[in-house]
């Protein structure tokens, strides 16, 4: 009763924050009001109206910054591979330095299997952030895969060590995630003549599959 109370409480919020918008002759003001109405929206996952949003407050004002985030978030969420990697352009426009920015275009250059970019990408923001606020360890794996795969031993090995020091502290890791972890960086150390590294590394992913 009350998540279905909440629920059209939002639905009437964000109509009240649409009518705002719509009136609005300022678009600056107009796509802040819209991309709030967009989140009130966000309540119901069957609905297509949160994206729709999104894309008019973008339509009034291109480069807001959380329009942009929200947007490729709803991309995510819905699968939209293509709408992903066409977002990425306009997000390094607008947040030119931000690493978290920087980390999503580094993983969408994975996912389309381009190392050289993904590496690129990738380090640039663990450099401005090398503690990401999630999936840390997740980040500096896919860092070291792509340098290795790009050509750039050392540099996947410096992205194994960062990864394996900061395991512990990432609670995003499932027991699963830390095994392939420990067995992905034995296969790396053991690549680059590091035997004993890797056969420690092994041991310790058999203790933790116990």
């Amino acid at each position: 009763m009350n998540s279905r109370f909440n629920y059209g409480l939002s639905v009437i919020v964000a109509g009240l924050i649409l009518a705002a918008a719509v009136a609005s002759e300022c678009a600056g003001y107009g796509a802040k009001l819209l991309y709030r109405a967009a989140q009130v929206e966000q309540n119901n996952p069957d609905s297509d109206i949160p994206l729709e949003l999104v894309e008019r407050a973008l339509g009034l004002d291109p480069n807001h910054s959380d329009a942009l985030y929200l947007q490729y978030a709803l991309f995510k969420i819905e699968g939209h591979e293509g709408k992903l990697n066409a977002a990425i352009p306009r997000m390094l426009l607008v947040h030119r330095n931000q690493a978290n920015v920087r980390r999503l275009a580094g993983e969408r250059a994975y996912k389309r299997g381009e190392y050289r970019l993904a590496t690129e990408f990738l380090w640039e923001a663990l450099w401005i952030n090398p503690l990401p606020p999630d999936a840390r360890g997740t980040w500096w794996r896919m860092a070291m895969v792509a340098s290795e795969r790009s050509g750039r031993p050392g540099l996947a090995l410096k992205a194994a060590i960062r990864s394996l020091g900061i395991m512990d502290m990432d609670q995003t890791l499932t027991a699963e995630d830390r095994t392939n972890l420990l067995l992905d960086t034995a296969d790396l150390f053991e690549r680059q003549n590091k035997s004993a590294t890797a056969e420690h590394l092994r041991a310790v992913a058999e203790e933790l599959e116990k």
